[in-house]
């Protein structure tokens, strides 16, 4: 026996055993009938509303039984004679108390002599059992009440004391700025090595075309060798034209290495250059020399590690016209951009685009004729590009001899 509480089922279990109950009787009238014992257990989703449980019997040979089960609330059994035979129906019928049926189960069954039959029974709740009487009318809905009237809102309680804030303790002392480092010495600048035979003179470049009122731009073109075949240089260190730049290494002799471009100047100029620092020593000078017609060399240097200088060279020894002074606008090991501009006696030097010093020179005739160019001192290697020469007015040439 089980109760499937979910579904609303019961299930009876009724076992029959048909025998024969008359011996006497004649042949072909002889019926033969069993002892039906059902035993109903009820669960607690069947024992609300129902009172009483009936069993009933039918076959096509048979009149149809009808018993009330003895129901004591939670159990329902009893005891009834069924004859044998084929296709009995046993169905089960639970009522409440007003006779309104509530649950119905059935099975069918052959009933055979001498043989035990066991059937279960799911008894399943029956849904609106009986026709509904019809709805009741709806009275009249109640008048509303009136509201009540709100009370009165509570004062609000002044807020609390706020505490005197506690007392801010004294700053700790300020420890001592540490001394500044004292910047390390520059070493000295190297000798200017001796100048580089006079080249041949070169072919007569053609005039560069006119710009709206400018002359010339004269720009070295680092395309191969042959672009500076035709410049000055000395037998200090090496040189190569690589990838539209100068490549220049310095050595240990003591001396600059350097080369000048073969075109000669007269007047006000403005030189520049790009440079970047490859490798090898730092703290040794690189930069732009602009040389005069007596051997004169006015020599504007940085250095890898961020100095920079200003010094001329007489032909015997270098003579000092701004001291080497530490600069943050130079790139350390990196690029920078090298100018000078020279007005009369009076030069201009630039870094990365911003003028950083002025010197004067004594002014002759040896101003009146001069030549530019490019040097570096001990084993670093510097790349130069961009190198261009402006003469007011100024128009684009390229630096070669020119006369």
């Amino acid at each position: 026996m089980k109760n499937i509480l979910r579904c609303g089922i019961a299930c009876a279990s009724i076992a029959l055993l048909a025998a024969c109950s008359d011996n006497s009787s004649p042949v072909g009238s002889q019926a033969q009938t069993g002892t039906a014992s059902i035993q109903l257990n009820v669960g607690k989703a069947l024992q609300i509303g129902l009172a009483r449980v009936e069993v009933i019997v039918t076959g096509p040979d048979m009149t149809e039984l009808r018993q009330d089960l003895e129901f004591d609330g939670e159990t329902a059994s009893g005891v009834l004679s069924v004859s044998a035979g084929t296709d009995r129906t046993f169905t089960l019928h639970g009522y409440s108390a007003d006779n309104t049926l509530l649950y119905s189960g059935s099975d069918t069954a052959n009933v055979v002599e001498g043989e035990r039959v066991t059937l279960n029974i799911g008894l399943i709740r029956i849904a609106g059992s009986g026709p509904p009487g019809p709805a009741g009318s709806q009275g009249p809905a109640g008048e509303q009440g009136e509201q009540g009237e709100q009370g009165e809102q509570g004062e609000t309680g002044p807020p609390g004391t706020q505490g005197p804030a506690g007392p801010q303790g004294p700053a700790g002392e300020k420890g001592e700025t540490g001394s500044t480092g004292r910047p390390g010495t520059l070493g000295p600048a190297e000798p200017q090595g001796p100048v580089g035979e006079q080249g041949e003179k070169g072919e007569q470049g053609e005039p560069g075309r006119d710009a709206t009122g400018t002359g010339n731009i004269y720009i070295a073109r680092f395309d191969d060798e042959e672009s500076i075949d035709t410049w000055g240089f000395n037998s200090v260190g090496i040189r190569r034209v690589e990838n539209g730049r100068l490549y220049m290494t310095g050595d240990t002799s003591g001396n600059l290495a350097h080369v000048e471009a073969s075109t000669w100047f007269s007047g006000d100029i403005d030189v520049s250059v790009t440079t970047e620092w490859i490798g090898g020593v730092i703290g040794y000078s690189y930069g732009i020399r602009v040389m005069e017609t007596h051997g004169i060399v006015f020599n504007y240097a940085i250095t890898a590690n961020g100095a920079y200088t200003f010094f001329v060279w007489d032909g015997v020894q270098n003579a000092t016209f701004i001291d080497w002074t530490s600069s943050s606008l130079i790139n350390e090991e990196g690029t920078n951009v090298l100018r000078v501009v020279k007005q009369g006696s009076l030069f201009t030097l630039y870094l990365n685009g911003q003028a950083v010093n002025q010197v004067g020179v004594v002014e002759d005739d040896a101003l009146l004729g001069t030549k530019v160019g490019l040097f570096v001192g001990n084993q670093q290697e510097i790349a130069f590009d961009n190198f261009k020469v402006k003469v007011e007015p100024y128009a684009e040439r390229l630096l070669k001899a020119t006369q």
